[in-house]
Order: structure tokens, then C-alpha cells, then sequence
């Protein structure tokens, strides 16, 4: 395996003074613990790395590194809620408590796909609150955990190229 990334580079900003924002605050919060959230992803990933592990996969480490990726996310987005006025308690944007949904699917290239699905509905998520937040300061935040999901997409993908590509009869 070569060596992958799990997230960029860049630096994450320090987050500012935000405006308490109910509606804004409901919109993080399904990020935060909602159906494509980070808490979603880290059980998902470090549940895959769990499988991966015992299976003796060259690809095991790696998803634990991005389901830390992912727990980090998790922790700015608790602190970005706190400024926002609201407690970080593990419910979506409408108060329905987190019930994990994580897939028992075994089969690593059904999971690696399903996967690179789940961050892409994560970036459109983080678009969209993009596209209705005023806070230049958790804009921000939100468009570096963007880079780190962009990256996850494509390590997945280069997984999916790499281990799963079906053989070619010539």
C-alpha cells in the first residue's frame, strides 16, 4: 500500500467570536450528530478499521487515522456550537438523539463505496450551510473540515482504483 492521505495540510483557523444563531446552530447540529455527520463517521470509520484489523488489511490504519480525522471535526464543531448558543449534545438539528446507523457491511469495497458517498453528502451538507451562514469566522471552520472531506474522497477513490477494480480477461 502506499502511503494515503487522510487529510490536508492546510491549517485549521482559530475559531472567533460567533453571533448566537438558533437556526444556524440546528443546520451544524446535523452535521455535527445527524445522519452524514462526523459522529456518524467515526463510528463508521473506526468500526471498518475494527473489521479491517482483524482481517489483517494493509488499509486498517488508515481508516482509523481518518475516523480521528473525523472525531477532530467533531471537536470544532462542538466548540463552533457553543459559541452558536447551543449544547453539543449528540442529536440533529431537530433534538432526535443519535441512534447509530452504522452499516454492518463486511465487504471492503461495498463499504469503501459506501463510504465516498457518505462524504460527499457530508460536503453537500457543509455547502449548504455555507451558502445560508453570515460568520465569516465559522465559514471558515467549515470550508477547512471541507478540504480534509475532499481528501477522504479521494483516498477512497484511489482504494476503490487500486483494490477493487474488477480483472480484465484478455
Amino acid at each position: 500500500m502506499k502511503d494515503l492521505p487522510y487529510r490536508s495540510d492546510l491549517p485549521y483557523p482559530e475559531l472567533g467570536e460567533l453571533v448566537p444563531d438558533e437556526r444556524l446552530a440546528r443546520l451544524l447540529m446535523d452535521a455535527y450528530a445527524g445522519a452524514h455527520s462526523e459522529l456518524f463517521a467515526v463510528l463508521q470509520y473506526s468500526y471498518q478499521h475494527f473489521v479491517l484489523d482483524d482481517a489483517g488489511s494493509e488499509y486498517a490504519g488508515l481508516l482509523m487515522k481518518i475516523a480521528v480525522t473525523e472525531m477532530h471535526h467533531l471537536d470544532l464543531l462542538a466548540g463552533a456550537l457553543l459559541k452558536l448558543g447551543k449544547l453539543p449534545v449528540y442529536a440533529d438539528g431537530r433534538g432526535k438523539f443519535f441512534t447509530a446507523r452504522v452499516s454492518p457491511n463486511t465487504d471492503f469495497c461495498s463499504f469503501i463505496l459506501e463510504d465516498v458517498n457518505a462524504e460527499y453528502a457530508a460536503i453537500e451538507e457543509y455547502e449548504y450551510i455555507l451558502s445560508v451562514s453570515d460568520q465569516p469566522s465559522l465559514n471558515a471552520l467549515i470550508e477547512r473540515i471541507i478540504e480534509d472531506e475532499r481528501v477522504h474522497i479521494h483516498t477512497l477513490n484511489t482504494i476503490l482504483l487500486d483494490s477493487c477494480q474488477p480483472s480484465v480477461e484478455v
